[in-house]
């Protein structure tokens, strides 16, 4: 008999527990995550033109909720894509609006680009949320 009731307290106990580990995950899944909110349309480039090898500077203003880290790909995009290198941002959270100079026009072809970021988080084991943020058209030129 007592083993019997020992079966079912163990039997139950496994199931209590497979079930608070489903409902963990299906949170973790279905949870809507707002950790990032951009205040413009589209990052407001500084100057119309920029020449290769010179830094080029854009505003952005947004709203980060938490202190998770990010990955940041960045690209500049002409019907190519040419990458920098992958960063990760650790913004505390809060509000921001800044103009940023951190990047230099690299050695590419003339022409008109759009500057592109691609901000990663991983908010827990399961999920990663991308955010997209682009900028208004700009031309790269080179020195003569």
């Amino acid at each position: 008999m007592k083993s019997h009731r020992l079966d079912i307290i163990i039997g139950v106990a496994l199931l209590a527990g497979m079930l608070s580990m489903v409902a963990t995950i299906v949170y973790w899944l279905v949870r809507p995550y707002n950790i990032l909110e951009y205040h413009i349309d589209n990052y407001e480039m500084q100057q119309e033109s920029y020449k290769v090898g010179e830094p080029f500077t854009y505003r952005t203003a947004f709203t980060k909720r938490g202190d998770l880290e990010a990955t940041v790909i960045r690209v500049l995009q002409e019907g190519v894509m040419y990458s920098f290198p992958v960063t990760t941002a650790k913004t505390p959270g809060g509000d921001y609006d800044f103009i940023s100079t951190s990047n230099v026009t690299p050695n590419v072809p003339e022409g008109e680009y759009r500057f592109v970021t691609k901000v990663i988080y991983k908010p827990n084991p399961l999920r990663t949320i991308e955010y997209t943020m682009e900028s208004e058209s700009f031309i790269i030129i080179r020195e003569e």
